[in-house]
């Protein structure tokens, strides 16, 4: 039998709960399960009902999808890689989204975080953009004060900076 860990209320069950806990997890009906570890339907439904029962399950549960989370990262990869059925897809987003390894709160966080960084990356574009067009605008103010400059520049003002910059004038 399956062995979760010290003082878990699913390894202080009988083996017949416990096996009825693997049998739900699996999916198997409650006729099936009562078969199977030889007790009363009504029994089966009665265990359900408990509350360390249900904190088995729980369990169990978590340590189940804990042991499935390898095959179903291998399985995400190659369905990334190779363009996979969505059906395959589909059903590794139910157990990563069912598993406390991936709860909805932890989901919901990473979102925001994702949310956050691309908040800040494009703030942060915009302000280089803005950089960038305050720096054009200056160039272009330098520019058309040059040029007023230079168009009040007499011939032989021109040709004075000319000799000065090491220039033959014409």
């Amino acid at each position: 039998m399956v062995k979760l860990g010290k003082n878990t209320e699913f390894d202080k069950l009988s083996w017949q709960r416990q096996k009825a806990v693997i049998q739900l997890f699996q999916g198997k009906t409650l006729k099936e399960i009562s078969q199977d570890v030889g007790v009363h339907l009504n029994t089966v439904e009665n265990w359900k009902k408990d509350e360390k029962f249900q904190k088995a399950r729980t369990e169990y549960s978590v340590y189940a999808f804990s042991h499935l989370l390898p095959k179903v990262v291998s399985n995400l990869n190659r369905i990334l890689n190779e363009g996979e059925d969505k059906n395959v897809l589909k059903a590794i987003q139910i157990i990563l989204s069912n598993s406390d390894l991936i709860n909805s709160q932890s989901s919901q966080k990473l979102l925001k975080a994702r949310i956050r960084k691309e908040t800040a990356e494009a703030a942060k574009a915009e302000a280089e953009a803005e950089v960038a067009k305050a720096q054009v605008e200056q160039l272009h103010t330098v520019a058309d004060k040059t040029r007023e400059k230079m168009d009040k520049l007499s011939i032989e003002d021109l040709r004075n900076l000319a000799k000065m910059a090491g220039e033959d004038s014409d």
